[in-house]
């Protein structure tokens, strides 16, 4: 299962530089040719690099789109041939799994229904940009972020976290790959949700500096399908159980600690599925009398204003550090129940997504042929 994320933000364009360029298209002496489009998504105080890439051939002749029927009550999705002349035909797109189409919608609901109940749904239509492979949709939302029409515009993306390793560095890197982009109205609340499986071991929760922090560390694994090893392998996160706050947010904390420390079976990997708060940014903290000037410490010591009254005057909260964090808020749908036990073993979850070398066999019998003598 992939990590799939759910983001509510505004788009910017992200910043070119003689190293950096967010538009890329790459050609290779096959006639195959790549292209990515970097932007940048403002939730809040979070700031997240999103991408679309996708590949197809120079010679459009030789294009076409291997995709899935939608599927039907006792029916399974079976595989579907498109050319390339028929990509952006609608009675085509009508055909194919939801998951598999892009979607750049330009209009808010209310815009739309707006529309449609004047009578003019092909104009609504319009706004609702589908494709069934990525180039074009690259290049559609770069014209969208470029035309300066929409920067204040709140959209709804949906996609997933895809990974890559690097055995040469031996480390992991995330992209934030984009599938769905919806317009939402401008007072949506921000958001920034991953949902994921999560696989860990007995001690995968570090305590060691809750008293300091109040924050559990949860060192966990989760599935991923490497297209180097055409197979899944497991890719390590380390989540965090956040039981600042209040006694409300402490006592939920507890209870994943005891959820994730518990292992009353044979099974030494567990399995849960989460859904996590994705933090990339400075927070909003609240002001202590620590954080005051000297001059307001002093009027405070000496009573002439109370430090409530002296938080209060300066907003009540400030902006920190910068943070990177996946904080956990919630068991998934999957989950309703809890963690459960798997087949896997400690040693496949850390399995590395590299091709194994193979052994070359040895005949230890000789070279002669006997098979006449069976």
């Amino acid at each position: 299962m992939s990590i799939n994320f759910e983001i509510v933000a505004t788009l910017k364009a992200a910043k070119e530089t003689d190293a950096f360029k967010p538009f890329e298209v790459r050609d290779f002496n096959s006639g195959w040719q790549n292209t990515r489009y970097r932007f940048n998504a403002i939730s809040g105080t979070n700031r997240f690099q999103l991408e679309i890439a996708g590949g197809k051939w120079k010679d459009d002749k030789k294009n076409q789109i291997l995709t899935f029927t939608r599927a039907e009550t006792g029916k399974k999705p079976e595989k579907l041939t498109v050319k390339w002349e028929d990509r952006k035909s609608k009675e085509i797109i009508d055909q194919v799994a939801g998951y598999r189409i892009y979607t750049c919608n330009l209009l808010t609901f209310d815009e739309r229904k707006a529309l449609e109940d004047e009578g003019k749904a092909e104009e609504a239509q319009k706004k609702n940009h589908q494709f069934l492979e990525k180039t074009e949709y690259a290049a559609l939302v770069k014209r969208v972020i470029d035309s300066g029409k929409y920067v204040d515009a709140k959209f709804r993306i949906l996609g997933t976290i895809e990974f890559q390793y690097s055995e040469s560095k031996n480390q992991f890197y995330r992209t934030l790959s984009v599938d769905k982009m919806y317009r939402v109205a401008d007072d949506t609340p921000c958001k920034t949700e991953m949902t994921l499986n999560a696989f860990y071991t007995e001690d995968a929760v570090d305590a060691d500096s809750y008293d300091d922090t109040k924050k559990y560390f949860f060192n966990c694994f989760t599935d991923h399908y490497f297209s180097s090893v055409k197979a899944n392998r497991f890719v390590p996160l380390t989540l965090v159980i956040n039981g600042n706050g209040d006694e409300k947010a402490e006592k939920k904390a507890n209870a994943f600690k005891k959820m994730f420390e518990k292992f009353d079976d044979e099974a030494t990997v567990r399995k849960v599925g989460l859904v996590c708060q994705m933090i990339d940014g400075a927070e909003s903290v609240a002001i202590t009398y620590a954080d005051l000037d000297d001059e307001t410490k002093e009027n405070i010591d000496a009573g002439l204003i109370s430090e409530e009254d002296a938080i209060k005057a300066l907003g009540g909260n400030m902006m920190g550090n910068r943070v990177t964090e996946y904080r956990v808020q919630s068991l998934s749908r999957t989950s309703t129940k809890g963690s459960e036990p798997t087949v896997y073993t400690e040693d496949d979850i850390r399995k590395l997504p590299v091709i194994e070398e193979v052994e070359e066999e040895v005949n230890i019998f000789g070279n002669d042929d006997d098979s006449d003598d069976i």
